[in-house]
């Protein structure tokens, strides 16, 4: 389903926090200015950008966390979008998917890294094709 982007409301009060490190690097990726990449990064290197961030109040919370869980479940794994700061991956959108890759006890998410990934912590790094990145811009 796409929807219009005037119709994404980011600012409602269930919206994570800005992450603006994020928005630059989705800038960068727009202009070609920064490549993005493919990974399995274990979870203990994956890192939150607002780790109180869990709005289970929320009423979209649960049953997104439960497509999030099928899918797992079903092996058609979503990925998180991250950035490395360290030998950290910082995801500040995927939150229903993080959660849902820590109850499952697989211990690794496959992730798009914004910027060139390092470290032997990480598996099948490969860079991102050229229809995953325009999947990021809904092209």
């Amino acid at each position: 389903m796409k929807v219009p982007l005037d119709r994404l409301d980011f600012e409602h009060e269930h919206a994570p926090p800005w992450d603006e490190t994020m928005a630059q690097r989705l800038v960068d990726l727009a202009n070609g200015r920064l490549g993005m990449y493919w990974a399995v990064v274990p979870l203990q290197f994956v890192r939150p950008f607002s780790p109180t961030y869990k709005p289970v109040g929320w009423v979209a919370w649960e049953p997104m966390l439960d497509l999030m869980r099928a899918r797992i479940r079903d092996k058609q794994y979503p990925p998180l979008f991250t950035y490395q700061v360290g030998d950290f991956f910082v995801m500040s959108d995927d939150y229903f998917a993080y959660y849902a890759y820590l109850e499952s006890g697989l211990g690794y998410a496959p992730c798009y890294i914004l910027g060139e990934p390092t470290g032997d912590h990480i598996f099948e790094v490969r860079s991102a094709t050229e229809d995953e990145t325009k999947r990021v811009f809904g092209r």
